[in-house]
């Protein structure tokens, strides 16, 4: 997705340029054809009004040759009449074109929204959320160019263009010779010019991405930068970033501010030389005063087009930048090629899009790994990962950190899929379900707590068939969760959580997450360390709370030693293996791993505990 680097080899980058090129012409055309209706009827009204405003150099002409007859007032009236004309056909098409470029502008912000939400979740890891950001909005609004731009007054004004220097070179060669010369030399400037802005417009792009995504991570984490005193660390590094998209805009700007003078320059010098060179033609009787003013006007007409095209030509260097950084999204991997392996492989029963839920279910499913493999990048991150766990109890999964407890999950969750070996639910292979109908049947707990702006109410129904709630069984298990108190004290369920539940301390946004999860119609709760950010009270309250869950099959990744021993089975692994199953204190007995886990994990509150005990006077 970046651009190469300045010591990358000239031809490795020939090759990286030309790729973007076609990226850009392939998505430039898929743009025309979703809109081949509009934007047809936009080229023709652009042609039509071209073609009826190169009468009017005819038509002065021959207003002019008869201003002492009774001709000319009706010429008068015809040329009022065809400018008119010329002018409505140019209004509606601006219409037409302005109303397609907002509509492209809100295709590309929701395509990129829909393939946001579906990428596969390792390209989370490496992508830079205030870059998405701004590919969705400045992005976005620049690849409005594409259409307001003027690329579709092309047509018209290459029609002018050809039709005016037609017209000129039937009224006087010598003339035409010298706009000729002007209107070439003026149009290698603008092909020298606009190489240079795409090349510079796609870093520029990039460079404003990269300070919105910096932007996005100081702010999100700006406790931490105030609490380390990091407050002027943070301006200088956003300052250089900022200075940095400066220059890079600078140079546009620069080739503009030399482009824009020099075809000006030209173009006025064949204004001169036509004014100077023509008044000596009618002096000699060559031409007529009517002649050289039907060429005054051919002149400007070559002038006009041929400036909106050096703008639409510049335009579209711009907008092909911005355009290119939607399209490197749109070519991300998503889950849609899961979506179609599983439609292949599955049967009609097994690809059902809404599997029954906790609801439709008397009990969770059974899940079950064989023998699975998982890889990241060159690294084997699980090796032959194999055990099940069943409805109506917790199974824990437990081992140091970086063993692939979390890596799990996320296979669970079909958030990645195993490079070998499967997984089950209720003998249903996962990798043959849509990757949706396996997550609707999962309530999912992260490490991070995540809470979503709004309510207790709309976090609590986040995924749930319908934003009601059973009032009874909600206080229930809030309360038991020791949450009841302090939302009745407040606005009860309508009570705001604040931007990332802000208004909530970080216990509580834990058990919020996990009253969500045990109050979903799901079947199966996974859970990653629900535990790491509570105390012993909050702990003991969510791990009954789970206990009392009748029917759900629980997964819970902890490190905890209450955690652990209130499981009714524990898998034990290390390294990305399994080396023991069991409950707590069989593993206590067998497993020195487990034995040192559960030591270590209990140190710190063990010491805790003595500091707190009163001390034998001396």
């Amino acid at each position: 997705m970046e651009v190469p680097d300045a010591d990358l080899d000239p031809q490795d980058e020939a090759t990286f340029r030309l790729g973007q090129h076609a990226l850009v012409r392939h998505h430039l055309a898929s743009i025309f054809r979703s809109r081949r209706g509009p934007l047809t009827l936009a080229l023709a009204l652009g042609v039509a009004g071209s073609a009826v405003s190169l009468a009017q150099p005819y038509l002065l002409k021959r207003i002019l040759d008869s201003l002492h007859e009774p001709e000319a007032l009706r010429l008068v009236l015809v040329l009022a009449g065809v400018a008119l004309v010329a002018a409505c056909f140019d209004a509606i098409q601006q219409f037409v074109v302005s109303r397609e470029a907002e509509r492209l502008v809100a295709d590309l912000r929701l395509s990129l929204v829909q393939k946001s939400v579906r990428l596969r979740m390792p390209a989370y890891s490496d992508a830079r959320i205030g870059d998405l950001v701004t590919r969705l909005t400045t992005d976005a609004s620049m690849v409005r160019g594409v259409l307001a731009g003027g690329v579709l007054d092309v047509p018209g004004n290459a029609l002018v263009l050809v039709g005016a220097l037609t017209m000129m070179v039937v009224l006087d060669p010598v003339l035409s010779l010298i706009v000729l010369l002007g209107t070439v030399v003026a149009l290698v400037s603008a092909t020298l010019a606009s190489r240079q802005i795409r090349s510079q417009a796609i870093v520029v792009q990039q460079s404003v991405g990269t300070l919105g995504a910096e932007y996005e991570r100081s702010v999100s984490g700006i406790q931490t930068v105030r609490a380390w005193g990091q407050e002027q660390q943070l301006v200088a590094r956003m300052s250089a970033l900022i200075g940095d998209a400066r220059k890079r805009g600078t140079r546009i700007a620069g080739v503009e501010s030399v482009l824009w003078p020099v075809t000006g320059l030209v173009m006025h010098g064949c204004i001169i030389a036509v004014v100077a060179v023509g008044g000596s033609r009618v002096e000699l009787g060559e031409i007529s005063v009517s002649d050289l003013a039907a060429f005054m006007l051919l002149t400007f007409m070559v002038i006009a087009p041929f400036n909106q095209l050096v703008g639409t030509v510049l335009e579209l260097q711009v907008a092909g930048a911005a355009l290119l950084r939607l399209a490197q999204i749109e070519r991300l991997p998503d889950e849609s090629d899961l979506d179609s392996r599983s439609t292949r492989n599955a049967s009609p029963r097994e690809s059902i899009t809404h599997p029954p839920r906790a609801s439709d279910r008397a009990v969770g499913p059974r899940l079950v790994l064989g023998s699975v493999d998982f890889t990241y990048g060159d690294q084997l991150a699980l090796d032959g990962i194999s055990f099940d766990a069943g409805p109506g109890g917790v199974t824990a999964l437990v081992g140091p950190s970086g063993s692939g407890k979390s890596t799990i999950l996320a296979l669970l969750m079909r958030f990645v899929d195993p490079s070998r070996g499967r997984i089950t639910m209720d003998g249903e292979d996962i990798a043959d379900l849509d990757p949706a109908a396996v997550r609707s049947q999962i309530a999912f707990v992260g490490q991070n707590a995540e809470i979503l702006a709004g309510t207790v109410r709309q976090n609590l129904t986040l995924g749930q068939r319908t934003d009601s709630v059973e009032r009874e069984r909600t206080w229930e298990v809030l309360t038991r969760l020791g949450l009841g108190a302090r939302l009745r004290s407040a606005n009860g369920l309508d009570t705001a959580v604040g931007e990332h539940g802000l208004q909530l301390s970080g216990g509580e946004k834990q058990r919020l997450v996990v009253a969500r999860a045990l109050l979903s119609d799901r079947p199966v709760v996974l859970l990653d360390e629900p535990t790491s950010g509570v105390d012993a009270t909050n702990e003991a309250e969510i791990l009954s709370a789970l206990a009392e869950v009748p029917g759900k099959t629980c997964i819970l990744v902890t490190h905890r030693p209450m955690a652990m021993s209130s499981a009714e089975k524990i898998v034990l692994i290390d390294a990305g293996r399994v080396v023991s199953v069991g409950t707590h204190e069989e593993l206590l007995r067998s497993d020195d791993l487990y034995a040192r886990l559960n030591e270590r994990s209990s140190g710190p509150r063990e010491l805790a505990r003595r500091m707190d005990a009163p001390r034998s006077s001396l």
